[in-house]
């Protein structure tokens, strides 16, 4: 029989978020390489014996060399070559031209939370994928009120502050922020909330 390492992610709350169900459903439903691919969904108990409230679990694929965060934060003085930055940046946009082009229109997804964070490596180096769905939307674009409280800001476009809805451009936007990032090693806003 064949093993493979799985993560579970759990939601640590007794009922079912509407951010991890929304994660779930949207999940459940995406089947492409650049893609973190949901295996399923179950509840249980983390205590000898059961006693702890059951809680939702989402079972993926593990990625066994963590994100894209980390491979550039962890050790700064490890380098990175400009063929491995381009490859990266390549698979992730492979992935997000998925969400926002190769769907039905109607179920065109924007991620709205994309950042090196949400961007997994694997064993391979063609094995990037796009994780972390739970504030992500269906459809064309999202009011402003309620995309205000998604994202995070670092990241986040324009069109998140003026409160005029947000859709698949506000990725591209989170798309670019991310390319400057994996090419300076820089945290795109640091010290900027300081000063304000």
């Amino acid at each position: 029989s064949q093993h493979s390492e799985v993560a579970v992610k759990v939601l640590h709350t007794v009922g079912a978020s509407a951010e991890f169900m929304r994660e779930m459903n949207l999940l459940a439903n995406l089947h492409h390489p650049n893609i973190l691919q949901l295996y399923g969904v179950t509840r249980g108990s983390f205590s000898p014996g059961g006693n702890s409230p059951l809680q939702w679990m989402m079972v993926c694929e593990y990625m066994v060399n963590g994100s894209l965060h980390q491979l550039l934060h962890k050790n700064p003085s490890k380098v990175i070559s400009w063929s491995t930055k381009l490859r990266i940046l390549v698979e992730v946009a492979k992935g997000m031209s998925f969400l926002h082009s190769d769907l039905p229109a109607k179920t065109r997804i924007a991620h709205l939370d994309l950042k090196p964070d949400n961007v997994l490596l694997g064993s391979s180096p063609a094995t990037i994928k796009v994780a972390d769905f739970g504030v992500s939307r269906g459809g064309q674009r999202t009011a402003g009120s309620a995309a205000a409280q998604t994202g995070t800001y670092e990241y986040m476009g324009p069109e998140f502050y003026w409160g005029t809805g947000v859709g698949t451009a506000a990725d591209v936007y989170s798309f670019g922020i991310m390319m400057w990032e994996v090419e300076t090693r820089t945290l795109v806003m640091r010290g900027m909330l300081e000063a304000v």
